[in-house]
């Protein structure tokens, strides 16, 4: 939320990729799992579109990359139908199961969903890009976007709790 443009105009040249944790493209659902500042500001779609074009527009060889955390909270959404619609150059998108974890004093357990959920939101998704063999774990769309489908993540990132503590 905080990238600006003068910011993106310094530094795109220096960069070979920029990722984006893009979970929703609703208000609700992204103040719901976290994905805004303490003031409640938040990446919103108009932004995300200026901010990918203004990357590409100062490094036209900037690959673009966007994770998506599936969870109970947006596991009903078409995301990839906002990216078509809007017609946002992304290079690579990962659709990640999110996986449950808890600590003294956090757990995410009321976020988990089943393996069907997760598989019904792949599905959807994929398929709004045109792809019929759904369960590939990488798959390329018609634009070219790679999609890549990663339902078990433990071990594959750095997760950190929201007191700051390591979990995975």
């Amino acid at each position: 939320y905080l990238i600006t443009p003068e910011w993106i105009k310094k530094n795109a040249r220096h960069l070979k990729t920029v990722g984006f944790s893009i979970d929703s493209f609703f208000e609700d659902t992204i103040r719901s799992i976290g994905r805004c500042t303490s003031t409640g500001k938040f990446l919103d779609v108009n932004k995300l579109i200026q901010i990918i074009n203004l990357f590409k527009q100062y490094n036209p060889d900037i690959k673009i990359k966007i994770n998506t955390v599936v969870s109970s909270l947006n596991k009903t959404e078409n995301i990839a139908a906002e990216i078509i619609k809007n017609k946002m150059s992304v290079d690579r998108w990962k659709l990640l199961k999110m996986c449950l974890f808890k600590n003294d004093s956090f757990n995410n357990y009321d976020l988990a969903i089943s393996d069907d959920d997760y598989h019904d939101f792949v599905k959807r998704n994929v398929e709004t890009f045109g792809i019929r063999d759904v369960f590939d774990t990488l798959m390329i769309a018609e634009n070219g976007t790679e999609i890549v489908v990663e339902q078990h993540i433990n071990g594959g990132y750095i997760m950190i709790d929201s007191g700051g503590y390591l979990v995975d």
